[in-house]
């Protein structure tokens, strides 16, 4: 419901139906349900064949196969992994609704790529629109979490990636609209200043330092200025 009301005023895609699982059945032949990895073949069970929608998307808080954040499971349906979240930790402001949005961003434009199909990875792959480069936009190829995190900062489309998008025949006004639509993922100015803060503790203290003299001094002397002035 979160997912659905963060993306209500979308004009690129539309969340329809969604269906809560609290217990599949994929996850009680195994003891250890953090560590195990989910392979393409074990979300057959959960695959809703009958859906009308354009394509569907399965998010759980699992392991994929070769360690992925999302994968194509066939022409009309993904899984997005929410596993390990607390890795973006270092980075806040990022919530599960921003996170899971990103990716359904980069499966609609795919989408729309290849007329309205959702192809093998292979031929994506080909198609090189995902880059290798982590630089903060919206089709970087991503190993780690932290790399994940970079695209909030900044949330962007690389020219790379332009040229690519404006090589297929999208629907009027889908690339501008991507570019509109991805700032809303960008968080805010007061969290990339305590990720600064963070990254740069000597830095950060040095600087509260010199703040609090600074200012200690201007209080300083506007207090000595007023007693002067209230002086009978």
């Amino acid at each position: 419901k979160k997912l659905k009301a963060f993306n209500s005023n979308s004009t690129l895609f539309k969340l329809e139906e969604n269906t809560v699982i609290p217990n599949p059945d994929i996850l009680n032949n195994f003891k250890s349900f953090d560590s195990y990895q989910l392979n393409d073949a074990d979300f057959n069970s959960l695959i809703n064949k009958d859906s009308k929608s354009n394509f569907s998307i399965i998010i759980v808080n699992r392991l994929l196969q070769n360690n992925y954040f999302s994968r194509r499971l066939s022409d009309k349906h993904i899984v997005i992994s929410i596993f390990d979240m607390d890795k973006l930790s270092i980075h806040e402001g990022i919530t599960l609704e921003m996170y899971i949005t990103r990716f359904i961003y980069g499966f609609v434009s795919v989408y729309r790529c290849f007329n309205n199909s959702l192809p093998s990875n292979e031929i994506v792959s080909q198609f090189e629109l995902f880059q290798n480069d982590v630089k903060g936009c919206l089709f970087d190829f991503c190993i780690y979490k932290p790399q994940v995190a970079m695209f909030f900062r900044e949330p962007k489309i690389s020219p790379e990636a332009l040229v690519k998008l404006r090589t297929k025949s999208l629907p009027a006004g889908f690339i501008e609209a991507l570019n509109k639509e991805i700032l809303k993922l960008k968080i805010s100015r007061y969290y990339k200043i305590k990720d600064w803060l963070k990254a740069n503790p000597v830095k950060a203290i040095l600087l509260t330092f010199l703040v609090g003299l600074i200012f200690s001094e201007l209080l300083g002397n506007l207090i000595y200025d007023l007693i002067l002035a209230f002086k009978p």
